[in-house]
């Protein structure tokens, strides 16, 4: 398969980065456009120049005085966020799965032993898979 448009992906990772793409998830959400701001910790005039771009390109457009909503075009943008979200997400937990493993291997333990497993497991939860989790800060968990 490959990645066959590298410069539309590159463009499209450049079209939803930080801020952008936390606006354009609770918009997809159904979240309020008054409410937006706070949740995302955005001022309003901040977040109105996406606004105005993806109504522009056809992602959203305006639903009622005050709201929007996504067109079928920013339907299939959120999917495949939500699709990279997913992707992101086992590539962080098998990166960390082989960091524990081989700490695990380290300290001399089996990971062949299904209590070992499920020890894991539960350190692989989403608590521990936000973007500033390391085996450091799970090392903890293993030493006490």
């Amino acid at each position: 398969m490959g990645v066959e448009r590298p410069d539309i992906l590159g463009s499209f990772f450049d079209e939803f980065k930080g801020k952008r793409v936390e606006v354009f998830v609770k918009i997809a959400e159904g979240e309020k456009i008054k409410e937006i701001p706070e949740s995302v910790d955005i001022s309003r005039s901040g977040m109105q120049p996406y606004l105005e771009e993806w109504n522009e390109r056809g992602y959203i457009k305006r639903s009622g005085p005050k709201g929007y909503k996504l067109t079928s075009r920013g339907e299939d943008i959120y999917e495949a966020l939500e699709d990279m979200d997913s992707t992101v997400l086992r590539i962080k937990k098998n990166t960390l799965y082989r960091q524990l493993e081989s700490s695990f291997e380290s300290q001399g333990i089996n990971l062949g032993d299904t209590l070992s497993k499920q020890v894991l497991d539960s350190l692989l939860e989403e608590s521990y898979l936000d973007d500033k989790t390391s085996l450091e800060d799970i090392n903890w968990e293993l030493d006490d």
